[in-house]
């Protein structure tokens, strides 16, 4: 919604539904802009070819699949080798450690 709020009006495929719209996917074929939520919870965001990635969290939530707190952190580490912009959302968010 910050991005449409802005007159970009980009397509995106969330993992929920906003209550704006009604729905968690909106194409908009006159956008050159899409915004995908990435799923971390088995590491499939990692296959995702991203020029931007926002980060809003990393919390310890699935550890089922990543074992402990230092494996989804480099989960993390590794999502950004080849983005051109990553933008953390959160200021304690440290994820060298």
């Amino acid at each position: 919604m910050l991005l449409s709020a802005a007159a970009t009006e980009p397509s995106f495929l969330i993992g929920g539904d906003l209550n704006e719209i009604g729905c968690g996917a909106l194409w908009n074929k006159t956008s050159d802009l899409l915004v995908v939520e990435g799923d971390e919870s088995d590491g499939s965001f990692l296959e995702l070819d991203s020029d931007i990635s926002i980060i809003t969290s990393v919390e310890s939530d699935h550890l089922a699949y990543y074992k402990d707190d230092l494996k989804l952190k480099e989960a993390f580490r590794n999502s950004q080798q080849e983005l051109k912009v990553c933008i953390y959302m959160e200021i304690h968010l440290k994820l060298n450690t």
